[in-house]
């Protein structure tokens, strides 16, 4: 599983291991890795892994979340990345083995690129159509690695990993439902015309590709 290494001014002072599931950062007690300085957010920060990826949010802290010393809202980690919250430093190290992680930057070799393979088209993105409120029957496309739906006050995130959708809670008390079910912190996948509701506002999950019918 993928881990954390936590250091302060060059000193490590422990290892996390990343479960499936959301990881929360902060100052409160009520998060996953408590992190007690001035400079950190009640709740800062939040890290949610699903399969093999991980995906960094800030949770609109005070200070920022930098990674790799550039300010960052969302972002998906790979091997090795330094993300900084306050005084301390969070080292990722990915599940998979190093040599297997393409680098963030991979360096250009214009000599080289005539042997380069054509990019790989992207899978289809799928969608949410909104059945209630003052846009109802708009559709939401989910292209990107993750998206907020919500308020503040109770909040989705949508994860997308490769072809596959996954929905989260990730804030607010008051249950944000899947078909009827409160969707919970870890992630659930959607499945074709399932259904949200979060903050008032109704919608159906629709899926790149419908499931044929039988």
């Amino acid at each position: 599983m993928p881990t954390l290494i936590l250091s302060m001014d060059g000193l490590v002072l422990r290892e996390v291991q990343l479960k499936e599931g959301r990881t929360r950062i902060g100052r409160a007690g009520d998060n996953t890795l408590q992190l007690d300085n001035p400079a950190v957010s009640q709740h800062h920060a939040a890290i949610t892994v699903v399969g093999g990826d991980a995906f960094l949010e800030d949770c609109d802290s005070t200070n920022g979340t930098q990674l790799n010393q550039g300010n960052v809202r969302r972002a998906v980690l790979r091997n090795n990345d330094l993300i900084t919250i306050g005084k301390y430093q969070l080292r990722y190290l990915s599940a998979d083995p190093p040599d297997t992680l393409a680098p963030r930057e991979p360096p250009i070799n214009p000599a080289a690129t005539i042997h380069e393979k054509e990019p790989q088209p992207l899978p289809p993105a799928g969608e949410l159509r909104l059945l209630t409120g003052a846009r109802a029957g708009q559709a939401v496309p989910l292209a990107r690695p993750f998206l907020n739906i919500g308020t503040p006050e109770q909040q989705l995130t949508i994860l997308r990993h490769g072809a596959e959708y996954l929905v989260t809670q990730t804030a607010g008390d008051t249950p944000a439902l899947l078909n009827g079910d409160p969707v919970g912190e870890r992630p659930r996948p959607l499945n074709h015309r399932d259904t949200l509701e979060v903050a008032a506002t109704r919608m159906v999950f629709l899926a790149p590709v419908a499931p044929k019918q039988e």
